[in-house]
């Protein structure tokens, strides 16, 4: 039995079209098994799901016709064809897959990024000007820092964090 990992590495060989028939179907039998319902097996899931039925729709024209010798060696070329545009259109669905999984999150945090606002609500007016708003934390603190009686958990707060003076 192989592990988590190890069909991880077999779902990346088959996306790069480097695994063989015996692989392919170890690795359909374990997306048909419990283990597999990670949501990252989705997509090699949908992939192998639509290359199976392609292929069974592939066998089942290749059965109702009735062929000669030569068109059958016409079809058995049609199906290599078909069989390597398969491979290039795997290639191009992993380079797809891969890239949007690397640019979508960046692409999210560059957006993010751009738009870092400095705001208070101070008296129910919203304060924009980030001077005004650090000058407000300031003075709040000070305030919440005094020696009066309601601000003593405060100041055993603070005398609890702070470094002992020399």
């Amino acid at each position: 039995m192989m592990s988590i990992d190890q069909y991880r590495a077999l779902v990346e060989a088959y996306f790069e079209a480097s695994t063989t028939e015996e692989e392919e179907e170890k690795l359909k039998l374990f997306l048909c098994s419990s283990e597999a319902q990670d949501p990252s097996f989705d997509q090699i899931k949908a992939v192998m799901g639509l290359t199976t039925m392609l292929q069974r729709r592939i066998r089942i024209n290749q059965h109702k016709s009735d062929k000669s010798p030569s068109e059958l060696t016409t079809c058995k070329q049609e199906v290599s064809l078909l069989s390597e545009s398969r491979r290039q259109l795997m290639r191009w669905a992993a380079v797809i897959i891969l890239s949007l999984s690397v640019l979508t999150p960046a692409v999210m945090m560059w957006g993010l990024s751009d738009n870092d606002e400095c705001v208070a609500y101070i008296d129910g007016r919203k304060i924009t000007d980030e001077q005004i708003v650090i000058e407000e934390m300031h003075h709040t603190m000070e305030e919440t820092l005094q020696d009066t009686p309601e601000n003593q958990p405060a100041l055993l707060l603070r005398d609890l964090f702070s470094t002992p003076q020399q």
